[in-house]
């Protein structure tokens, strides 16, 4: 938790910008703005708190590998 006040330079509207691009960079895909977009139709009918149990599961794959 001592590590993540280092996430509280970056404005609230920024934040889950910056996790998507977290993300994309681990996961190794095109970290682009426009070929986010295009993916991230995708799950834009999903709730947000649904896409932030998706994102913690997704987490717990990359840890567990």
């Amino acid at each position: 938790m001592q590590a993540a006040t280092c996430m509280e330079c970056i404005p609230p509207g920024l934040q889950l910008a910056v996790q998507t691009y977290l993300l994309a960079q681990i996961a190794g895909g095109p970290t682009d703005a426009p070929t986010l977009i295009a993916q991230a139709y995708q799950f834009q009918n999903i709730p947000p708190n649904t896409l932030l149990e998706i994102q913690a599961y997704l987490l717990c794959q990359i840890v567990n590998k």
